[in-house]
């Protein structure tokens, strides 16, 4: 993972209702999102990602979250074009 893109959970937890702030789930299985997910994100499966960007707000900052971290690692580097893309781990969701 990029150092210059991770946030902490605690910067997560303090910003879940900035305004200029969206969070997005990129996990694909999309059950873990059903039983449990951050309270007011977006699910955008990593595999529907490039289909959907257009979806995304281009002047906020897009947190990327998955369960393992690795999804959210690739999902940030395909947001290049956007204001701010950042990716927490958070394992407990």
């Amino acid at each position: 993972a990029r150092s210059d893109v991770l946030v902490s959970t605690d910067w997560a937890e303090s910003n879940l209702d900035a305004p200029n702030t969206v969070f997005v789930e990129v996990d694909e299985d999309t059950s873990a999102y059903d039983t449990g997910h951050i309270a007011g994100a977006r699910l955008l499966p990593f595999g529907h990602l490039a289909a959907h960007l257009d979806t995304l707000p281009r002047d906020c900052t897009i947190v990327v979250v998955c369960r393992s971290g690795r999804r959210s690692a690739e999902a940030t580097l395909a947001l290049p074009d956007f204001a701010f893309a950042s990716q927490v781990r958070s394992p407990d969701r």
